[in-house]
């Protein structure tokens, strides 16, 4: 039994859940290998834990890093920190914040950025669309087991990602969506991330948590502007101090300027 076998068998039984798999982890208790052995290889996704090299080391500084991620995909995308921004918002967006998260998205893959988000309905769903349009590659991070996609009408994006991108999530197969959950994935897409952008959001929403998690991390913050008779927290977010993100030059700029290998994507 390795260790990292023993890793994600406690994964496994503690549903992903960090304090549980911690708690477990101080205590030192015995495991039965033969126990370990038939529950990690009943698995059909891959798996790394934070023993291993190849481990996000972005993940490594940033808060409460998952002790395994589970995934189907390109981990090798997760090398590219500093080509990696996040885009979220609103899930209920309006016909401005799609058109501007599918301009921004389509931008930032033909300048060879990654995109990095939830995959949730509205804004994130549909920067990923354009991304993947555009040929971009994108890493979806799932606030449920990563057996199945969240929410459904999405699952397209996320076939499409396990196949040519990358698909993660903290949470082994069988682990059902619940609001706690949620939080917890937005960590993980912040520390997979250089930036992040707001492309919508009220001022009280779970998209804002995302934007604190951000500046907590030493992430860069961007927003997208709306009209001043709009109730946006995106402009508030700009008066405090965020990048005005317009276009992919934009983010670009934000998470650290000019990137000379526009074609880096196709070694990947």
């Amino acid at each position: 039994m390795t260790k990292k076998d023993a890793l994600v068998y406690l994964s496994m039984i503690c549903d992903g859940n960090f304090d549980r798999i911690m708690k477990m982890i101080r205590q030192d208790l015995r495991i039965d290998p033969v126990e370990v052995e038939k529950l990690v290889s009943s698995l059909d996704c891959q798996t790394v834990t934070i023993l291993d090299p190849n481990y996000p080391e972005s993940m490594k500084h940033s808060f409460a890093p998952p002790v395994v991620l589970y995934y189907y995909g390109n981990l090798e995308l997760v090398n590219h920190y500093r080509k990696t921004y996040a885009y979220v918002g609103s899930r209920e967006p309006d016909e401005y914040a799609v058109k501007m998260a599918r301009k921004i998205a389509k931008e930032c893959a033909e300048l060879g950025l990654i995109l990095v988000n939830g995959m949730a309905r509205g804004i994130d769903g549909e920067s990923l669309k354009a991304a993947l349009e555009a040929n971009g590659k994108c890493i979806a991070v799932l606030g449920r087991g990563i057996d199945k996609p969240y929410p459904l009408l999405n699952k397209d994006i996320y076939e499409q990602l396990k196949l040519d991108g990358l698909v993660m999530s903290e949470y082994p197969p069988g682990v059902e969506p619940t609001p706690d959950k949620f939080p917890d994935r937005n960590r993980i897409v912040v520390g997979l991330s250089k930036g992040v952008v707001i492309g919508a959001s009220t001022v009280r929403s779970g998209t804002m948590i995302t934007a604190k998690l951000a500046t907590e991390n030493y992430r860069e913050v961007g927003a997208v502007p709306y009209r001043a008779d709009d109730e946006s927290a995106c402009n508030s977010l700009i008066k405090s101090g965020a990048f005005l993100i317009e276009s992919g030059q934009d983010v670009l700029d934000m998470i650290g300027g000019e990137i000379k290998e526009r074609d880096i994507m196709k070694n990947i």
